[in-house]
């Protein structure tokens, strides 16, 4: 079973498609390249292992679905970072729903080790994140809802936004709050 695709274009017009792969076995984040504008792919890559949240969360009164996407982007700017494909999901390792990223820095042959990019105290929740670079400085930027101000019930969301300078190794997280 496959869900939750997403498209990001890289530095030379390179396209990455990225999925959940649900079954056969552990789920991973799965990529494939292509280099001629889409008419042929390259072999599927894995990004990373994967421990699905629960869906619904374990939150009182929450009764939505949150199943667990793909999110791709690549840093198109000329900084030092540029060219840099970033893979971002919610994960459930530490026993809650954490948001992760992944970086490879070889057009998406290789990948770094899963970083946690939000902040949040062990009991939150966080989930349903999307990422983007700045097409001028390379910064990461991943939106993505949690429940960590009400906690301890936790029933309600707020949105936060984890920045992070080009190269995407270490987050800061902000309440989100529109301008």
């Amino acid at each position: 079973v496959v869900q939750g695709s997403s498209i990001a274009v890289g530095l030379h017009g390179e396209v990455y498609v990225g999925w959940i792969q649900y079954s056969p076995g552990t789920p991973r984040f799965k990529l494939r390249r292509s280099d001629d504008g889409g008419q042929t792919f390259g072999p599927a890559v894995t990004v990373a292992k994967l421990k699905l949240v629960p869906s619904p969360l374990h939150v009182k009164n929450w009764q939505f679905r949150v199943p667990t996407f793909a999110f791709l982007e690549a840093d198109t700017s000329m900084g030092s970072f540029g060219g840099t494909v970033y893979a971002v999901w919610q994960d459930n390792r530490f026993r809650t729903g954490n948001i992760l990223l992944a970086r490879s820095t070889d057009r998406g042959d290789h990948w770094s080790s899963p970083v946690r990019v939000n902040d949040s105290p062990s009991k939150a929740q966080d989930f349903f994140p999307s990422v983007a670079v700045s097409p001028d400085t390379g910064a990461v930027k991943v939106i993505y809802y949690t429940n960590r101000l009400s906690l301890p019930q936790g029933t309600l969301l707020d949105v936060f936004v984890a920045e992070s300078p080009p190269g995407g190794k270490s987050f800061t997280c902000l309440l989100y709050t529109s301008p």
